[in-house]
């Protein structure tokens, strides 16, 4: 069975954990607290991890997952989430997957990596899916080294553009490029561009921008050890029109940009006695309008942001407990301010880590991510956590 990007990053947060010193159990009067198993939706050990989701005008859900076949698989569930069909994509070495998008055409575009396929040790992987699991196309991009994709955007026009890294040594410090691409509708390379070779492969994020444009969001390697996060704005050519340095993040860590009616929020981790959630809001000139952290216990980390209503975001990633030893989920829901409605800690037993989320029509927010019901981290599967526009959860 492989070791997937998501174990490690697991891994990864818990050794971060111990290296921490100071305890704090001091706890927010207004934190809610549910640690229950049963509020999660399992989908047994085939299922490793959800990683994205989306959902249709049908208001069917469509999950992402590595899986144990090394195989990426995509799962169409209905609207009481029962699972519908299965989709296995790949071949004979591993795959992982990395980003799932509706498109205007009412199909889906299924973005990943490729071992099976493809010009190098690892390129990206793309498939173009029907709503009923049948796949319409099949892309692979990249060269001899290795490439790692992490989301895709539509553009408009019947255009879509990739970001993703690439390794250009096999040694320390290990350093990566930014490699983007930009595809039409058929799958038919429009241009690639690889830029910079001093940024790393997690905290990558790629959002619209203005006039056509898109905002990317980088690590970057500033000397040994320490990391920075970069918010670079481009024209639709890829040129670049700004770049703004957002200070200290948390190595391997990630990191989130979307775009908002008045400029673009980051959600990131940062260094600051352990590690807390940072948002910050930029404008469309790329100045920093206000920076506010969120987080209750020594280590949380910013994981994504999403957007729920026009004024209203949620913002989550897991959180780590010295008490009993458990990486849990934090989320919490703010205004476009960073005004604080309401937070919580959702999990149980073992080590949890949320990584996508939407709303739907009832009005209830769907997360779906990964989960351990042991103290193993090895017995990991695929989760679905639903909570109320308040943040409770229902039970399964």
């Amino acid at each position: 069975m492989k070791t997937i990007n998501l174990f490690f990053s697991l891994l990864l947060l818990t050794f971060l954990a111990s290296c921490v010193n100071e305890i704090s159990s001091k706890r927010k009067t207004n934190l809610k607290d549910f640690k229950i198993d049963g509020y999660f939706k399992k989908f047994g050990s085939e299922f490793h991890a959800g990683i994205k989701m989306t959902k249709d005008k049908e208001e069917n859900t469509y999950l992402i997952s590595e899986a144990e076949d090394d195989n990426i698989n995509l799962l169409k569930l209905n609207r009481e989430l029962d699972t519908i069909w299965v989709k296995s994509m790949g071949g004979e070495e591993l795959e992982f997957t990395s980003d799932i998008l509706f498109t205007p055409d009412q199909e889906l575009i299924v973005l990943g990596d490729t071992r099976s396929f493809g010009a190098g040790k690892s390129d990206y992987y793309v498939n173009k899916v029907s709503l009923d699991g049948d796949v319409i196309w099949t892309k692979t991009f990249g060269s001899h080294k290795v490439e790692g994709s992490q989301e895709i955007v539509y553009l408009g026009n019947d255009k879509y553009m990739i970001l993703g890294t690439r390794l250009e040594e096999l040694e320390e410090p290990y350093p990566h490029s930014l490699y983007v691409v930009q595809i039409d509708r058929a799958g038919t390379l429009i241009f690639e561009k690889t830029m910079f070779n001093d940024f790393t492969k997690p905290g990558s994020s790629i959002a619209n921008g203005n006039n056509d444009g898109v905002i990317i969001l980088g690590t970057k390697r500033i000397r040994e050890y320490r990391f920075h996060l970069v918010v670079m704005a481009f024209d639709e050519h890829l040129n670049e029109l700004w770049t703004l340095d957002l200070g200290e993040t948390v190595k391997h860590s990630l990191a989130k940009i979307i775009k908002t009616s008045h400029g673009f929020l980051v959600v990131s981790s940062k260094p600051d006695d352990g590690v807390k959630i940072l948002v910050t809001k930029i404008s469309d000139e790329g100045k920093i309008l206000w920076k506010k952290k969120f987080g209750d216990r020594t280590q949380s980390f910013g994981n994504s942001i999403k957007q729920v209503s026009e004024d209203e975001f949620l913002i989550f990633g897991p959180t780590i407990s010295f008490e009993d030893m458990d990486q849990d989920n934090f989320i919490a829901k703010i205004t476009g301010e960073g005004e604080l409605i309401w937070q919580g800690i959702y999990g149980g037993h073992g080590y949890d880590n949320l990584r996508d989320g939407i709303k739907m029509d009832n009005g209830n927010y769907l997360f779906c991510g990964t989960k351990s019901f042991k103290t193993d981290i090895k017995d990991m599967q695929m989760v679905l956590l639903q909570l109320d526009e308040n943040g409770t959860p229902f039970e399964f």
